[in-house]
């Protein structure tokens, strides 16, 4: 069942959690096995982390954190 979910979470056919609950596990044991078996759990493009870790930054410093 795990290959399965993964397969079809690759495709974008279900999401993590669903995912995870074909496969018979809770989402973050799915995440280490994801990340066991070599697969992207998020797959993000590179501009739009950096977007995300200046936005934080940006905000930390704002906030005095």
């Amino acid at each position: 069942l795990f290959n399965n979910a993964v397969a079809l979470y690759r495709k974008n056919k279900l999401s993590l959690g669903k995912a995870a609950e074909l496969a018979g596990y809770s989402c973050t044991d799915f995440i280490w096995k994801l990340e066991d078996a070599g697969e992207p759990v998020f797959d993000c493009e590179d501009d739009f982390v950096a977007d995300m870790v200046y936005n934080a930054t940006k905000a930390s410093e704002i906030l005095n954190l």
